[in-house]
Protein backbone atom coordinates (compact mmCIF):
# COMPACT_ATOMS: atom_id res chain seq x y z
CA UNK A 1 0.00 0.00 0.00
CA UNK A 2 1.38 3.43 -0.92
CA UNK A 3 0.39 6.95 0.11
CA UNK A 4 0.32 9.85 -2.36
CA UNK A 5 -0.67 13.16 -0.76
CA UNK A 6 -3.81 12.46 1.24
CA UNK A 7 -4.83 9.45 -0.88
CA UNK A 8 -4.09 5.86 -0.03
CA UNK A 9 -3.48 3.57 -2.99
CA UNK A 10 -3.64 -0.20 -2.58
CA UNK A 11 -1.03 -2.04 -4.58
CA UNK A 12 -2.76 -5.11 -5.97
CA UNK A 13 -0.74 -8.06 -7.23
CA UNK A 14 -0.90 -8.69 -10.96
CA UNK A 15 -3.35 -11.44 -11.84
CA UNK A 16 -3.25 -14.02 -14.59
CA UNK A 17 -6.29 -14.28 -16.83
CA UNK A 18 -7.42 -17.41 -15.00
CA UNK A 19 -7.21 -15.61 -11.67
CA UNK A 20 -9.14 -12.63 -13.04
CA UNK A 21 -11.97 -14.87 -14.23
CA UNK A 22 -12.15 -16.77 -10.94
CA UNK A 23 -12.11 -13.49 -9.01
CA UNK A 24 -15.01 -12.24 -11.13
CA UNK A 25 -16.94 -15.49 -10.74
CA UNK A 26 -16.52 -15.53 -6.97
CA UNK A 27 -17.14 -11.83 -6.39
CA UNK A 28 -13.62 -11.15 -5.14
CA UNK A 29 -11.40 -8.23 -6.04
CA UNK A 30 -8.41 -10.56 -6.18
CA UNK A 31 -7.59 -14.24 -5.69
CA UNK A 32 -4.35 -16.13 -5.17
CA UNK A 33 -3.20 -19.65 -6.07
CA UNK A 34 -4.32 -22.18 -3.50
CA UNK A 35 -7.31 -20.12 -2.38
CA UNK A 36 -10.69 -21.88 -2.33
CA UNK A 37 -13.39 -19.85 -4.08
CA UNK A 38 -17.11 -20.38 -4.55
CA UNK A 39 -17.65 -19.62 -8.22
CA UNK A 40 -20.87 -18.73 -10.00
CA UNK A 41 -20.98 -20.85 -13.17
CA UNK A 42 -21.84 -19.11 -16.44
CA UNK A 43 -22.23 -22.29 -18.49
CA UNK A 44 -22.55 -25.99 -17.66
CA UNK A 45 -22.39 -28.47 -20.51
CA UNK A 46 -22.74 -32.23 -20.56
CA UNK A 47 -22.81 -35.22 -22.85
CA UNK A 48 -23.94 -38.70 -21.80
CA UNK A 49 -22.30 -38.06 -18.41
CA UNK A 50 -25.61 -36.39 -17.54
CA UNK A 51 -27.12 -39.85 -17.05
CA UNK A 52 -24.52 -40.63 -14.36
CA UNK A 53 -25.12 -37.27 -12.67
CA UNK A 54 -28.85 -37.91 -12.28
CA UNK A 55 -28.40 -40.19 -9.25
CA UNK A 56 -26.45 -37.68 -7.11
CA UNK A 57 -28.72 -34.89 -8.43
CA UNK A 58 -31.72 -36.79 -7.09
CA UNK A 59 -29.97 -37.37 -3.76
CA UNK A 60 -29.46 -33.62 -3.35
CA UNK A 61 -33.23 -33.31 -3.18
CA UNK A 62 -33.61 -30.46 -5.66
CA UNK A 63 -36.45 -30.92 -8.11
CA UNK A 64 -35.26 -28.35 -10.66
CA UNK A 65 -31.92 -27.35 -12.14
CA UNK A 66 -30.73 -23.91 -11.10
CA UNK A 67 -31.06 -22.28 -14.54
CA UNK A 68 -31.96 -24.30 -17.67
CA UNK A 69 -30.81 -21.45 -19.93
CA UNK A 70 -27.22 -21.94 -18.74
CA UNK A 71 -27.10 -25.67 -19.48
CA UNK A 72 -26.19 -27.36 -22.76
CA UNK A 73 -26.58 -31.10 -23.36
CA UNK A 74 -25.64 -33.11 -26.43
CA UNK A 75 -25.28 -36.77 -27.32
CA UNK A 76 -21.79 -37.39 -28.66
CA UNK A 77 -20.13 -40.53 -27.28
CA UNK A 78 -22.52 -43.19 -28.61
CA UNK A 79 -24.37 -41.98 -31.69
CA UNK A 80 -26.23 -43.92 -32.88
CA UNK A 81 -26.63 -45.98 -29.69
CA UNK A 82 -24.81 -49.31 -30.13
CA UNK A 83 -26.85 -51.25 -27.56
CA UNK A 84 -30.39 -51.24 -26.15
CA UNK A 85 -28.94 -50.06 -22.82
CA UNK A 86 -27.36 -46.98 -24.41
CA UNK A 87 -30.59 -46.26 -26.31
CA UNK A 88 -32.45 -46.35 -22.99
CA UNK A 89 -29.88 -44.00 -21.47
CA UNK A 90 -30.37 -41.55 -24.35
CA UNK A 91 -34.12 -41.60 -23.72
CA UNK A 92 -33.54 -40.92 -20.03
CA UNK A 93 -31.51 -37.85 -21.00
CA UNK A 94 -34.21 -36.67 -23.42
CA UNK A 95 -36.90 -37.03 -20.78
CA UNK A 96 -34.87 -35.17 -18.16
CA UNK A 97 -34.11 -32.25 -20.50
CA UNK A 98 -37.77 -31.99 -21.46
CA UNK A 99 -38.95 -31.99 -17.83
CA UNK A 100 -36.33 -29.43 -16.83
CA UNK A 101 -36.98 -27.09 -19.75
CA UNK A 102 -33.42 -27.39 -21.08
CA UNK A 103 -33.89 -25.94 -24.55
CA UNK A 104 -30.27 -26.31 -25.62
CA UNK A 105 -30.45 -30.09 -25.86
CA UNK A 106 -28.91 -31.36 -29.08
CA UNK A 107 -30.40 -34.71 -30.01
CA UNK A 108 -29.24 -37.09 -32.74
CA UNK A 109 -29.15 -35.18 -36.02
CA UNK A 110 -28.45 -31.87 -34.29
CA UNK A 111 -25.60 -33.18 -32.18
CA UNK A 112 -21.83 -33.01 -32.33
CA UNK A 113 -18.70 -33.42 -30.25
CA UNK A 114 -19.71 -31.34 -27.28
CA UNK A 115 -16.65 -29.05 -27.08
CA UNK A 116 -16.88 -28.28 -30.79
CA UNK A 117 -20.59 -27.64 -30.53
CA UNK A 118 -20.09 -25.18 -27.65
CA UNK A 119 -17.70 -23.16 -29.82
CA UNK A 120 -19.68 -23.34 -33.06
CA UNK A 121 -23.01 -22.37 -31.48
CA UNK A 122 -21.51 -19.45 -29.56
CA UNK A 123 -22.53 -20.76 -26.14
CA UNK A 124 -19.32 -19.77 -24.32
CA UNK A 125 -17.85 -16.28 -24.15
CA UNK A 126 -14.68 -14.55 -22.98
CA UNK A 127 -14.47 -14.16 -19.18
CA UNK A 128 -17.03 -16.95 -18.59
CA UNK A 129 -16.59 -19.66 -15.98
CA UNK A 130 -17.39 -22.76 -18.02
CA UNK A 131 -17.77 -26.19 -16.44
CA UNK A 132 -18.15 -29.39 -18.43
CA UNK A 133 -18.60 -33.08 -17.70
CA UNK A 134 -15.57 -34.07 -19.77
CA UNK A 135 -11.82 -33.90 -19.17
CA UNK A 136 -11.25 -31.95 -22.40
CA UNK A 137 -13.53 -29.07 -21.39
CA UNK A 138 -10.40 -26.91 -21.26
CA UNK A 139 -10.62 -26.70 -25.06
CA UNK A 140 -13.17 -23.92 -24.56
CA UNK A 141 -10.41 -21.87 -22.93
CA UNK A 142 -9.40 -20.88 -26.46
CA UNK A 143 -12.41 -18.55 -26.39
CA UNK A 144 -10.98 -16.63 -23.44
CA UNK A 145 -13.00 -18.48 -20.81
CA UNK A 146 -11.88 -20.41 -17.74
CA UNK A 147 -13.00 -23.93 -18.64
CA UNK A 148 -12.62 -27.04 -16.49
CA UNK A 149 -13.95 -30.58 -16.54
CA UNK A 150 -15.50 -32.28 -13.50
CA UNK A 151 -17.03 -35.63 -12.53
CA UNK A 152 -20.63 -36.74 -12.10
CA UNK A 153 -21.07 -35.74 -8.44
CA UNK A 154 -19.73 -32.22 -8.94
CA UNK A 155 -21.81 -31.95 -12.11
CA UNK A 156 -24.92 -32.74 -10.08
CA UNK A 157 -23.99 -30.04 -7.55
CA UNK A 158 -23.62 -27.44 -10.30
CA UNK A 159 -26.93 -28.52 -11.85
CA UNK A 160 -28.63 -27.92 -8.51
CA UNK A 161 -26.89 -24.74 -7.35
CA UNK A 162 -25.11 -23.10 -10.28
CA UNK A 163 -22.00 -22.83 -8.13
CA UNK A 164 -18.80 -24.78 -7.65
CA UNK A 165 -15.96 -24.69 -5.15
CA UNK A 166 -12.64 -24.36 -6.94
CA UNK A 167 -9.07 -24.13 -5.75
CA UNK A 168 -7.39 -21.29 -7.62
CA UNK A 169 -4.68 -23.01 -9.67
CA UNK A 170 -1.11 -22.04 -10.26
CA UNK A 171 -0.68 -20.73 -13.81
CA UNK A 172 1.87 -21.94 -16.33
CA UNK A 173 2.56 -19.51 -19.17
CA UNK A 174 3.71 -21.10 -22.42
CA UNK A 175 5.32 -18.48 -24.67
CA UNK A 176 5.64 -19.71 -28.25
CA UNK A 177 7.75 -17.85 -30.79
CA UNK A 178 8.99 -18.59 -34.27
CA UNK A 179 7.51 -19.67 -37.58
CA UNK A 180 5.94 -23.09 -37.96
CA UNK A 181 7.43 -25.20 -40.70
CA UNK A 182 5.57 -26.67 -43.64
CA UNK A 183 3.07 -29.37 -42.58
CA UNK A 184 3.55 -28.36 -38.94
CA UNK A 185 0.59 -27.30 -36.83
CA UNK A 186 -0.67 -26.76 -33.32
CA UNK A 187 -0.78 -30.52 -32.65
CA UNK A 188 2.98 -30.71 -33.20
CA UNK A 189 3.53 -27.70 -30.96
CA UNK A 190 1.48 -29.01 -28.05
CA UNK A 191 3.07 -32.47 -28.30
CA UNK A 192 6.46 -30.77 -27.99
CA UNK A 193 5.20 -28.84 -24.95
CA UNK A 194 3.85 -32.03 -23.36
CA UNK A 195 7.16 -33.75 -24.06
CA UNK A 196 8.87 -30.95 -22.15
CA UNK A 197 6.52 -30.80 -19.15
CA UNK A 198 5.71 -34.50 -18.93
CA UNK A 199 2.21 -35.92 -18.61
CA UNK A 200 1.82 -34.54 -15.09
CA UNK A 201 3.67 -31.25 -15.44
CA UNK A 202 0.51 -29.15 -15.22
CA UNK A 203 -1.52 -31.18 -12.76
CA UNK A 204 -4.19 -28.87 -11.27
CA UNK A 205 -2.65 -25.90 -13.04
CA UNK A 206 -4.00 -23.40 -15.52
CA UNK A 207 -2.10 -23.14 -18.80
CA UNK A 208 -2.06 -19.85 -20.69
CA UNK A 209 -0.53 -19.62 -24.16
CA UNK A 210 1.14 -16.44 -25.36
CA UNK A 211 3.59 -15.19 -27.95
CA UNK A 212 3.43 -14.11 -31.59
CA UNK A 213 3.17 -17.66 -32.92
CA UNK A 214 0.00 -18.26 -30.92
CA UNK A 215 -1.37 -14.87 -31.96
CA UNK A 216 -0.99 -15.86 -35.61
CA UNK A 217 -2.80 -19.18 -35.25
CA UNK A 218 -6.38 -19.51 -36.53
CA UNK A 219 -9.03 -20.45 -33.98
CA UNK A 220 -9.15 -24.12 -34.95
CA UNK A 221 -5.44 -24.43 -34.09
CA UNK A 222 -5.88 -22.57 -30.81
CA UNK A 223 -8.59 -25.05 -29.87
CA UNK A 224 -6.08 -27.86 -30.44
CA UNK A 225 -3.57 -26.27 -28.05
CA UNK A 226 -6.14 -25.89 -25.29
CA UNK A 227 -7.76 -29.29 -25.84
CA UNK A 228 -4.47 -31.13 -25.47
CA UNK A 229 -3.51 -29.48 -22.17
CA UNK A 230 -5.51 -32.32 -20.61
CA UNK A 231 -2.49 -34.51 -21.37
CA UNK A 232 -0.18 -32.22 -19.37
Amino acid sequence: MSRVGDEVHRTMPALTMSEKILAKASGNESVRPGQIVDGSVDLLYMHEMLAMALIPFGEIGTAKVWDPTKIVVTLDHWVPPPTPEIAKMHQTIRDFCRRQGIQRFHDVGDHGIVHQLIAERGYAHPWDLVIGSDSHTNMVGALGAFAAGIGATDTAAVMATGRLWLRVPETIRVDIRGTLGRCTGAKDVILKVIGTTGDDGARYAAVEFAGPTVGALPMNERFVLCNMTTEM
